[in-house]
Order: C-alpha cells, then sequence, then structure tokens
C-alpha cells in the first residue's frame, strides 16, 4: 500500500515539473519571467519619412530624382550687397572690422550724399513781422534756437533740431500751446558718406548697425557682383 501511494505522489510532482518547466505556453502568449516587465518599442508619432530633395524630373523618376541630388542651402551662390551710407568714417571702419570678424572682406567707398542731421522744427508764415513775432515769443519761453529764416514770399522760423524724436514732438506741443503751428521735418546736409561693398555667402543675412552715427539711414542694399 506504501508503495502504490509512493508512486502516485512521484507520477503527481513529475506532471508539474512538466507543466511549468517544458510544456510551451499557450498559442499567442509569449512566455513570461516573474518580477520582470515586458518591455514594447513604440514608435513616435508623425514619424513619416519627408521628401528631403528637388527633383529635375517627375516624382516617380528615379534617375531624375539621383542627377538632381540635394539641394542644401549653402550650395547657394554668393550675393553682393552695399551697406551704408555711413556719415562718420569711424562708423564705417568699426562696422567693417565686425564683417572681417565674420570671414567676409568688405571694401569701403566714399562719394557726396546726404547726412541726417535730426529732426527738424519749424514754422512757416507767409508775413516777416508774423514770423518774428513767433520767434519772439518762443525766445521768451525758453526756446533760444528760434530765428528766423526770410524767403521768397514766405519766412520760416526754426525751432531747432533734434536728434531724439520726443524732444522734438515735446516741443511741437508747448509752440501749440503759444499758438504757433509747427512743423516736423527730416533735416539733412551735404557731405562725404561711405559704403561698405562686399560679397556674402548666399545663406548669411548681414544686418546694419542699429545704433552709433547715422546708424538711422543705414540699409542693406543688393549691388551686382564684379565680373570675374
Amino acid at each position: 500500500m506504501r508503495s502504490l501511494l509512493l508512486t502516485l505522489l512521484l507520477a503527481n510532482l513529475a506532471l508539474l515539473a512538466w507543466r511549468y518547466w517544458v510544456d510551451e505556453p499557450p498559442r499567442g502568449e509569449p512566455p513570461q519571467q516573474r518580477g520582470v516587465a515586458r518591455l514594447e518599442v513604440v514608435p513616435p508619432r508623425d514619424t513619416a519619412p519627408v521628401a528631403s530633395t528637388l527633383s529635375a524630373g517627375d516624382e516617380g523618376n528615379d534617375a531624375a530624382d539621383d542627377e538632381a541630388g540635394d539641394v542644401r542651402v549653402d550650395d547657394l551662390p554668393p550675393r553682393c550687397v552695399a551697406i551704408g551710407p555711413f556719415s562718420e568714417l569711424g562708423a564705417s571702419d568699426g562696422f567693417a572690422d565686425m564683417l572681417r570678424a565674420r570671414g567676409l572682406s568688405p571694401a569701403r567707398q566714399a562719394e557726396e550724399g546726404s547726412i541726417w542731421m535730426g529732426y527738424w522744427l519749424f514754422a512757416e508764415f507767409s508775413e516777416r513781422d508774423a514770423a518774428r513775432d513767433a520767434a519772439a515769443v518762443l525766445r521768451g519761453r525758453g526756446v533760444d534756437d528760434a530765428y528766423v529764416i526770410p524767403g521768397d514770399g514766405e519766412f520760416t522760423v526754426s525751432l531747432g533740431v533734434f536728434s531724439a524724436l520726443s524732444s522734438a514732438e515735446r516741443l511741437l506741443a508747448e509752440a501749440a500751446e503759444l499758438g504757433v503751428t509747427a512743423q516736423l521735418r527730416d533735416r539733412f546736409r551735404s557731405g562725404t558718406v561711405y559704403w561698405l561693398t562686399l560679397e556674402v555667402p548666399g545663406d548669411m543675412t548681414v544686418v546694419p548697425p542699429e545704433s552709433g552715427p547715422g546708424a538711422r539711414e543705414v540699409s542693406v542694399e543688393p549691388r551686382d557682383c564684379p565680373q570675374r
């Protein structure tokens, strides 16, 4: 009897060992290991391939695509620009040094041009006496620069030239309170101005200086490159 019970016990142990160590898991369920999480590689969203080439033929023409190749920004041809006008030689030299620090080779050119002086505040009158009276009133209120400029059939009272627009607008309002209707206009004088001409890579953007002598009038203009 004891032999029979021992035989049954060994058979059960053998069945359990077969089930847990040898038998394959049910189809569709991968084997699991206790205490270890299953990792899955999830593709990120919006990862569809993007075309990065421009071809000379149809989209389906592989040969044309291979001949066209990639169009890169730094493959753009160089271009020439002129930066100016600078009203002071030192200002043009300072900006030229900045360009050389970026690997460029600017050349300076001098020419006669118009130099911006500031915002001119003035009032116009048709009679000399009215202009003189207005100038006297303004000087009496502390506008020491007020004077009469005679002209052909009209008389102008200058209230001054200002580098800051806010100062000119403030005096404009004060003159109106005194009964003097004034106007604002940019004031220029003739003189020597300086330009910087240079060749830049096609993907480079050149920005003119934002401050300094005459920076208000400085811009970047396209120019024809000299023939090689």
